[in-house]
């Protein structure tokens, strides 16, 4: 590829200067033309070498003139790039290259240029969301891990107390990376277009395989769990959809009480697959329901420790991008059922 556009532009640039020269020859042949036959060369030129010094200076300016005139439609598109990336030093990534330029290679630059600054935009947002959210949320279990790694240092303290603030220290550093995968993965999932990678694989499976993961949370409170799942295949992106159902189980496990029940379906049919989670927990308010997708969003102070906010505000960003959707109905006391479409194929 690289090739063919050195190879065409070498064309292009020979053929300019071909142009130019034969333009220029030309108007100095109908010049020279016209003043030997209205006979001005003799009132004008004593001698040959007049003449042919004169032909030499005309011929210099048109070449000169020609020159600038399709050196600056030459140069334009260098210009126009010069100045957006002058834009884009100073820190403007929604600058974009526009040209009608009919050379193929022109247009490709300016496509790549946009494309770049994009991607530059992006990466961009990913740092400034991830800065202004980790300043936000880590400050909590930032200040318990100081709180009692500060106790520790008290000698006066039982065996039993140095474990429990040992296992609550760990308990909140995991909370920190649990916390920073979450939000790099929705900072990440709310600047893409498209998902990465996509493929066809059995949901029926993947739902299992979260299930088996999610064992220790769901036997600790001895939940009994109502699963009927068809085989089903689908076209999409199975890396993030593995988080959808991380998140909506493992929130129904969370707000379940013990020797509670959560039941989870998945069918299908021609126009894509639906799953419903449904679990017979403490059930949300309807002023909840209305912020439930939302980024830190948590109703249940009294669980705050248990979560950070994001898990469905990244599920709804998920599901928007594999061209799904979620919705939920719920009531105090009577739990909550979450229901997700998936398309066949994305």
């Amino acid at each position: 590829m690289n090739t063919k556009i050195s190879k065409s532009l070498r064309l292009y640039s020979s053929l300019i200067i071909f142009i130019l020269l034969s333009v220029s020859m030309v108007c100095t042949a109908i010049i020279g033309l016209s003043m030997y036959r209205f006979g001005m060369l003799q009132v004008m030129f004593a001698t040959p070498f007049t003449f042919i010094l004169w032909i030499y200076i005309v011929s210099i300016i048109i070449s000169t003139v020609l020159t600038a005139i399709v050196g600056k439609w030459l140069l334009s598109p260098i210009l126009k790039i010069s100045r957006a990336s002058n834009q884009v030093a100073k820190g403007n990534f929604k600058v974009q290259v526009e040209g009608d330029s009919r050379i193929a290679e022109v247009q490709q630059t300016f496509a790549n240029f946009n494309h770049m600054v994009r991607e530059l935009g992006t990466i961009e947002t990913l740092r400034s969301d991830f800065i202004a959210n980790v300043s936000h949320e880590f400050k909590t279990p930032l200040n318990a891990i100081e709180g009692y790694a500060t106790l520790l240092q008290d000698r006066t303290l039982s065996d039993e107390e140095e474990l429990d603030y040992i296992d609550k220290i760990l308990f909140n550093t995991n909370r920190l990376s649990e916390l920073a995968g979450n939000i790099l993965l929705l900072s990440k999932v709310e600047n893409q277009n498209i998902p990465e990678s996509v493929s066809r694989y059995k949901l029926d499976e993947q739902i299992r395989q979260t299930l088996v993961m999610l064992e220790p949370k769901w036997s600790e409170k001895n939940i009994d769990l109502d699963i009927e799942l068809d085989e089903v295949y689908i076209t999409n992106c199975e890396g993030l959809l593995a988080h959808v159902w991380l998140n909506v189980i493992g929130n129904a496990i969370k707000f379940s009480e013990k020797g509670g029940e959560i039941a989870i379906r998945l069918s299908a049919d021609t126009a894509g697959a639906v799953a419903t989670v449904r679990d017979n927990g403490i059930g949300m308010s309807g002023d909840t329901l209305q912020h439930i997708f939302e980024k830190f969003y948590q109703s249940d102070s009294s669980r705050k420790s248990e979560g950070n906010g994001i898990g469905l505000a990244l599920v709804k960003k998920i599901l928007d991008l594999c061209g799904g959707s979620i919705s939920v109905t719920s009531a105090i006391g009577e739990g909550s059922t979450f229901r997700i479409f998936l398309p066949n194929e994305l």
